[in-house]
């Protein structure tokens, strides 16, 4: 496998302040991730979503946090902690699950699902295809890759919206040259005192696996990869990386980063990752 170490190219939205280091941050009591990449929506990948990453269960279903179907998919999402039971509003159909039971109600009939709605973290997550059938998105399931990807022109997400708008201005040729295997996130979140103001601060360390799926070698020139991390609403920071990788090979990319702002909060939003084939520029 090829290795190669990046530092972080970031920007911030807002008043976001960053700081760009070459050695690695100390994590004192962070936290440490690591997961194989199941999900893509639309044109990027999803590495990691708040309070854990999607995966798949034992019946071989991609669970998905309640949270990030409200936050990447712009669904509306209601919660009730009492009867652990999520309303889950997208266009004209309203779909209800409860924690527990493989009976899921769209549009108030009855479905069975072959799986359960589950909590972890004290976070509800829910499984990816009765959103399809609830919905109607598209899916196409990797089956050598094992990931999922959702579609549907009415997904909306600020941040993503945002990063697109300002950085991905010329259309790719396609968005999935490098595949992304598996990651291994370190993070912690803390306050401290910067110029007298209380900010919260983020340490972030992050190794990405990826797989050139091409049958050619891709120059460094032809293709991209993004990464954005959406830490609150308004607070992003993103990171692009070019590659000369060899037909079929697996790589690594890796970087550190630090950053702080008003935000408060306790966790990442999401990760998402655009893997971008670039037009021949002649």
């Amino acid at each position: 496998m090829l290795i190669k170490r990046f530092i972080l190219m970031a920007c911030g939205l807002l008043m976001f302040l960053i700081i760009m280091t070459s050695s690695s941050p100390t994590l004192a009591a962070g936290n440490t991730i690591s997961s194989p990449v199941h999900l893509k929506i639309n044109d990027y990948y999803v590495l990691y979503t708040s309070p854990a990453p999607p995966f798949i269960d034992g019946n071989n279903r991609l669970m998905i946090p309640l949270r990030a179907v409200g936050n990447l998919l712009g669904a509306r999402v209601t919660y009730e902690p009492k009867t652990k039971t999520a309303v889950v509003a997208f266009g004209d159909d309203t779909l209800r699950l409860a924690v527990g039971s493989s009976t899921a109600w769209v549009n108030g009939q009855a479905i069975e699902m072959d799986t359960e709605p589950v909590m972890i973290r004290q976070s509800m997550f829910i499984p990816a295809k009765i959103l399809m059938e609830a919905f109607h998105f598209a899916g196409e399931w990797d089956r050598r890759h094992r990931i999922l990807t959702l579609r549907d022109a009415r997904f909306f997400n600020a941040a993503i919206e945002d990063f697109k708008d300002m950085q991905l201005k010329v259309a790719s040729v396609s968005d999935h040259v490098f595949v992304p295997r598996s990651f291994e996130l370190q993070y912690e979140i803390s306050d401290i005192e910067v110029n007298g103001e209380m900010l919260s601060w983020l340490d972030q360390r992050m190794n990405i696996r990826m797989i050139n799926t091409e049958n050619r070698a891709i120059s460094d020139d032809e293709a991209e990869i993004w990464v954005l991390t959406s830490i609150a609403d308004g607070y992003s920071t993103h990171s692009r990386f070019r590659e000369s990788v060899k037909a079929g090979e697996s790589f690594e990319i890796a970087f550190d980063g630090s950053g702080g702002g008003s935000w408060k909060t306790d966790d990442i939003q999401f990760i998402a990752l655009f893997s971008r084939l670039l037009p021949n520029p002649s």
